[in-house]
């Protein structure tokens, strides 16, 4: 379950909705794509907002920029839960978010080949981090571009593809 959530953004407490369609979706693959490649819930995501869209494989330009920019603050908003259910009928649930730290870039997508001291980094919920290692989706990156503006087109990939390596997925 997903709950929106807010956040202090130039002193002042800003509401975000829920994360939604296929930024959002794009911005959590590339988060858990790098965390489990990683092994690490600290993810570098370059020195600007440029250099991120490219690394995602997503053409750039003013409303681009600004349409992530949103559904990242939205997914460092927000919080998880996630529930299960055992083989012995028992049931359970973990708190927490997406994002722990980061995932506010203070650049202009301008900035161009402008050098910076530091570059921006992620460090992910806890709880989210360890969902996403133990249960992880291997996705082809070229798939995961073809798709990058289509969200059912993504969900029913990722879908897919977790039926295909996890014994509790859609395989029937």
């Amino acid at each position: 379950m997903v709950e929106p959530g807010r956040l202090d953004v130039a002193g002042k407490t800003k509401m975000f909705g829920v994360p939604y369609g296929a930024r959002a979706r794009m911005i959590l693959i590339y988060l858990i794509t790098q965390a489990v490649r990683t092994n690490s819930r600290e993810i570098a995501l370059g020195r600007s907002m440029r250099a991120w869209l490219e690394a995602m494989g997503v053409a750039i330009g003013g409303e681009t920029a600004k349409a992530f920019r949103e559904q990242s603050m939205r997914i460092a908003a927000c919080s998880m839960k996630f529930f299960w259910e055992t083989e012995k009928g028992a049931t359970g649930f973990d708190k927490g978010g997406v994002v722990r730290r980061g995932l506010m870039f203070g650049d202009s997508l301008d900035m161009g080949d402008q050098p910076r001291l530091f570059d921006d980094t992620v460090v992910l919920d806890e709880v989210f981090y360890n969902a996403a290692k133990a249960h992880p989706v291997p996705l082809l990156e070229a798939a995961v571009r073809h798709l990058r503006d289509r969200s059912m087109s993504l969900d029913i990939y990722v879908w897919l593809a977790y039926g295909c390596t996890s014994s509790t997925g859609p395989r029937r």
